[in-house]
């Protein structure tokens, strides 16, 4: 026992100490004038960067929102074949790391790709249609391996409390289609 707290009072401090030390140097960085590097960066690359990265946020948040209420929406309220199956298929893409799928999805959509391959064997191949955007396939990419998150969440809380919903609205005169909404 004497060895778990003294390993563990060593590391504490290690921790600590690196710690401090990325605080201090960024404290630091407020009395010193920036170098002409960071500079450019701030005034460059930063804006293009942040911009980036909100337009990539919300993106994905709004198509792996839509991806997931839609399929447990669709899987809780529906009765069709293979519906067990899908509800099962759906949370699949848990399973795949991001960086996997990304790489996948380059290579099946690329120039030696199956699908491309495939279409110009059949002879129905337009360049144009496999010009994507990176920010585009980002999203793609982020949604298809998030979405499973809002799925799950959602598909739990239609299937306690659809039914109240359902009765409620039918009760008041409204239409299937208007349940959703």
């Amino acid at each position: 026992m004497k060895k778990v707290a003294t390993f563990s009072t060593i590391f504490s401090t290690i921790w600590i100490v690196s710690i401090l030390f990325v605080l201090s140097e960024s404290f630091s960085r407020f009395f010193v004038k920036a170098s002409d590097t960071w500079q450019h960066v701030v005034s460059v690359t930063l804006p293009n960067i942040t911009s980036s990265t909100l337009i990539l946020v919300i993106g994905t948040m709004l198509l792996t929102g839509v991806l997931g209420v839609l399929s447990a929406y669709f899987v809780v309220t529906f009765e069709f074949k293979f519906r067990r199956w899908i509800r099962f298929l759906l949370y699949f893409p848990l399973a795949i790391p991001p960086y996997i799928f990304a790489y996948v999805l380059t290579h099946f959509i690329g120039y030696t790709g199956f699908l491309q391959t495939t279409l110009r064997s059949f002879g129905i191949f337009k360049p144009e249609w496999f010009e994507w955007n990176a920010m585009v396939l980002g999203m793609i990419v982020f949604s298809m391996t998030l979405y499973p998150y809002v799925y799950i969440s959602t598909k739990s809380f239609l299937e306690r409390f659809m039914g109240n919903y359902v009765e409620t609205a039918r009760t008041l005169g409204s239409s299937l289609n208007r349940h959703f909404l």
